[in-house]
């Protein structure tokens, strides 16, 4: 067995996404409106980094899809072992 490690909280994909635009200085309604949403909070509610999702972050971010596909993936599984563990 390997030594992994385990983050203690889970942090949502979407701040993440919302240092990127961020670091872009895209404003959070901006960014919402070249995703084809009507506001951040719409987006937020959202339940998963669809693919389409993430191709549509990866066109407007530069950041390749399969960060934000991975990004997701790991928030739900560390979302999983916290329920579990707890």
């Amino acid at each position: 067995m390997t030594n992994q490690y385990f983050a203690p909280i889970a942090i949502a994909p979407w701040e993440t996404i919302k240092e990127l635009c961020e670091e872009k200085q895209l404003s959070l309604d901006i960014f919402a409106f070249k995703i084809d949403f009507s506001n951040y909070v719409s987006i937020v509610e959202q339940n998963e980094i669809t693919e389409d999702m993430a191709l549509k972050l990866e066109s407007v971010l530069e950041v390749p899809a399969k960060f934000f596909l991975d990004l997701d993936s790991q928030y739900r599984e560390t979302l999983v072992r916290l329920k579990r563990d707890s």
